[in-house]
């Protein structure tokens, strides 16, 4: 299961990759930005796993970089709740759970509440054929009953609609929360979660009727469809059966 970053038209890419590569820098891209980005793509390819113990001096050994960047990555990352602190204990990252996940909903839609926002203001041409492909994509995996397949459909439907925004620090609190849905699906074992999956950590109803309004509404500029469709996710239940979290010590925003 992959789940990529959220990176706007003109965002740079990870500056480096595997161990003791040197960053490369950009005026716009700190050695922080770039461990942050490294330590997600790790999350992302499966090389840290929920729960996994790690600190800060491996992480600079294996990044080539002082552990002053890496102690702002890892602050950084724990105010999205991808990484677990408790003093004197452990830093880790996260094995979410329930409450974890039901709680980063809410700041999940209020995140993409703004950049809706931002988007509608000014709709680009490509957006609601995009929109349109991702949906396609989606009927056709659910249908093959493929679980991978149509998380990865919703993802990138909202990857479709973020890319637009031009405001760095929304997309990169987005782009962390998309790892955290990834350390989620990793949390929960065995097949056929699609359904259930899509509605917790997308906060889409079961039909996906949330996702059509959407795409039809976003392009065409309609902010009262928009604001309503943002509504009705907040109100989506959450579905029965998830495990509940004993992230023990995780700490909040």
């Amino acid at each position: 299961m992959a789940f990529n970053a959220l990176p706007g038209p003109d965002s740079p890419g990870p500056g480096f990759s595997g161990p003791g590569h040197r960053l490369g820098l950009t005026p716009t891209n700190t050695i922080a930005d770039q461990v942050v980005e490294e330590i997600l793509r790790a999350i992302d390819a499966g090389e840290f796993m929920p729960g996994e113990a790690i600190n800060d001096v491996d992480m600079a050994a294996r990044f080539g970089v002082s552990r002053t960047p890496v102690r702002e990555a890892l602050q950084r990352l724990r105010v999205f709740c991808v990484i677990e602190t408790a003093a004197s204990r452990y830093t880790r990252i996260a094995h979410p759970g329930r409450n974890a996940l039901i709680e980063g909903r809410v700041v999940w839609v209020a995140l993409l509440g703004a950049i809706v926002e931002e988007i509608a203001a000014n709709p680009p041409a490509m957006l609601r054929d995009q929109l349109n492909r991702n949906l396609a994509d989606l009927r056709h995996a659910l249908d093959a009953a493929d679980d991978n397949a149509a998380i990865a459909s919703v993802s990138a439907y909202f990857q479709s609609v973020v890319s637009y925004s031009r405001n760095r620090t929304l997309l990169e609190s987005l782009s962390a929360y998309l790892h955290l849905f990834g350390l989620a699906v990793r949390s929960v074992a065995g097949p056929g979660n699609a359904g259930s999956l899509l509605v917790i950590l997308f906060a889409i109803d079961a039909d996906h009727s949330l996702l059509h309004d959407l795409a039809r509404a976003l392009p065409a500029g309609d902010r009262t469809t928009c604001h309503d469709v943002l509504r009705r996710m907040l109100a989506t239940d959450v579905p029965e059966g998830w495990p509940v979290d004993t992230s023990a010590g995780r700490t909040h925003p």
